[in-house]
């Protein structure tokens, strides 16, 4: 929950106005890929192959969504980020009180066994 409303707010107001957008150049590479062209070798590419899935998963989508399917791979992407470390910190044994004010009492909440 807190993590939708907090990426809800980074698409409203101030936060809407200072954004860095890369998507179009993530789109290019996807389309190249799903082209048939073979990265690194076709075309250059800045990022490491294990970012190859973020960037033609989204491609998939209709011709004029991209933006739309990448935004949501990455809000599942941080779900799923979000889950996990609940799942890892409740694996340790972490306390509600030992995650108390740290970045991972949102994980803490979620997990009703720590």
């Amino acid at each position: 929950m807190l993590l939708t409303i907090s990426w809800a707010l980074l698409h409203t107001g101030f936060w809407s106005r200072t954004q860095i957008i890369d998507t179009p150049v993530y789109e290019r590479y996807g389309e190249a890929i799903l082209d048939g062209q073979v990265p690194y070798r076709d075309f250059d590419l800045e990022y490491p192959p294990a970012a190859l899935p973020a960037f033609v998963l989204p491609a998939l989508a209709q011709e004029d969504d991209y933006g739309s399917a990448f935004e949501l791979l990455m809000w599942a992407c941080a779900a799923a980020a979000v889950v996990a470390l609940g799942i890892a910190l409740a694996a340790v044994g972490a306390g509600t009180t030992s995650c108390a004010g740290t970045p991972t009492s949102v994980s803490c909440m979620m997990q009703r066994t720590c």
